[in-house]
């Protein structure tokens, strides 16, 4: 099987490209919640990270949690873009991200290129299906 394409097929369906931001810091997210954790494990024996559960739907099924953050989000995004569909517009924008030492202070113009990225993903979610 192709990890890959799997894991691109996944995203289009079920995953979530995003940043997340705390008013200090921000990061690249590449997130997925389902109830089966057997394709989640699949994703983090590739591309590392726990599957954790993350709580109950409403019909009582336990949801679990993948995501990779930072470098291992664009390592993510560089692996699966060939396959992508759906949200590739989002991939692409997401490659852009511009990654900074942690502990270092972030220079305004890296700030600036994320903050847009931040908002063309947002704008990007809001479009309707093609």
């Amino acid at each position: 099987m192709c990890v890959e394409a799997y894991a691109a097929a996944l995203l289009d369906g079920e995953g979530c490209i995003f940043v997340r931001n705390n008013g200090r810091t921000s990061q690249l997210v590449i997130d997925f919640k389902m109830t089966d954790e057997g394709p989640l494990h699949l994703l983090a024996s590739r591309w590392g990270n726990d599957v954790l559960p993350n709580g109950k739907t409403t019909t009582g099924r336990i949801m679990y949690h993948w995501m990779v953050t930072g470098d291992h989000a664009l390592e993510f995004l560089t692996d699966v873009l060939p396959w992508l569909q759906g949200k590739r517009e989002q991939a692409e924008l997401g490659l852009t991200w511009p990654l900074w030492t942690s502990g270092c202070t972030l220079p305004e113009y890296v700030r600036g290129d994320r903050q847009k990225i931040l908002l063309g993903l947002r704008e990007l979610r809001a479009l309707p299906c093609q």
